[in-house]
């Protein structure tokens, strides 16, 4: 009787891609819909609303000072649940893509080796440790504007990929110029 095995391989012995997978697509759809409901409520906040409104990030005012990290409230003023609300909040469509792009790239290998729980677990970690460390220069300057955008927790899943399969060649997009470590 023969098995089906669920990790393939390709004929140049690296791992077959399959479709995006279930914390992927989550965290995908997630950061999208929160970018939608941002854009939906762009209600203005603050002495300078109409500024923060029309030049700040979308959502500006009551969103973004409420759930964007922002060391001063989260660190003196209590707001604990800023450094795991952050990253699901975006500066404009362009920020959401190229996280959710890269995510969408990179996340499905390193979710198939940890699965789905541990995936968003670690991508959970990866975001708090990031965000955690823009509080060097706060300590030093006193003020720091809100941190937004889930690049911290995106690079944690590409140095995770990059420690997976750090021989994997990729192609430099629009230049086909392959990069790889040959050995």
């Amino acid at each position: 009787m023969q098995q089906a095995y669920f990790y393939q391989e390709t004929e140049h012995g690296g791992p077959m891609r399959g479709p995006i997978t279930h914390a992927v697509q989550r965290l995908i759809l997630w950061n999208t819909a929160i970018f939608v409901f941002q854009l939906l409520f762009h209600i203005p906040f603050g002495p300078s609303s109409f500024a923060s409104a029309v030049y700040g990030p979308p959502g500006g005012g009551v969103i973004t000072g409420f759930l964007a990290f922002s060391p001063t409230q989260a660190v003196t003023g209590g707001f604990l649940w800023q450094p795991f609300t952050y990253m699901f909040l975006h500066g404009g469509l362009l920020h959401l893509f190229m996280n959710m792009i890269w995510l969408f790239v990179f996340g499905p290998d390193v979710e198939r080796v940890l699965g789905t729980r541990q995936f968003f677990r670690f991508f959970i970690i990866c975001g708090v440790l990031g965000v955690f460390a823009t509080l060097v220069p706060w300590f030093t300057r006193g003020s720091y504007p809100p941190v937004i955008g889930a690049s911290g927790a995106v690079m944690g899943v590409l140095i995770a990929f990059a420690m997976l399969h750090p021989r994997r060649q990729l192609i430099l997009f629009p230049l086909p110029i392959p990069i790889s470590e040959r050995r």
